[in-house]
């Protein structure tokens, strides 16, 4: 992760530090703004995935990924968001270690982001207990389904 660590996560940052991390974070997408699809740039401002559950992977090796993974809370509600990447690639392939917990809807997401990286599209995610994997992709849609409840 870039902007929202470990060290963000675990509280580790003054509350100066913490409050910069989301300011740097907001400025760099606006910095890339032009670069990333309108769709990429849409999900990056208006989607979040904290402490959403892994429901379902599909992943076929190097080209198309899809996540399905259900965020919300009992005041906002719940909703299930598909996640589709087109020549996806995975660093590190963190679904081949924790496909069991992934199934059981054991991985939490602590945070997201969105990012150019080496002229790349780049999905990060930081997952409890505090592992880190980047998603690399070329296109990303997303679909969100209003849901009765988180599991």
């Amino acid at each position: 992760m870039k902007y929202f660590t470990i060290q963000w996560a675990k509280g580790e940052l003054s509350d100066k530090e913490y409050k910069k991390v989301f300011t740097n974070y907001w400025k760099n997408l606006e910095k890339i703004k032009n670069e990333l699809p309108n769709r990429v740039y849409f999900f990056a401002r208006n989607i979040d995935l904290h402490d959403g559950l892994f429901k379902q992977i599909k992943y076929e090796g190097n080209t198309n990924l899809e996540i399905i993974i259900t965020c919300g809370d009992i005041q906002k509600g719940y909703s299930d968001i598909l996640l589709k990447y087109t020549s996806a690639s995975i660093i590190p392939d963190i679904f081949t270690e924790a496909f069991e917990e992934i199934q059981q809807n054991k991985i939490e997401i602590l945070s997201d982001e969105i990012d150019i990286s080496n002229d790349i599209f780049v999905h990060r995610f930081l997952i409890y207990p505090f592992k880190e994997f980047e998603i690399y992709f070329s296109g990303l849609d997303f679909m969100k389904i209003n849901v009765k409840d988180r599991l």
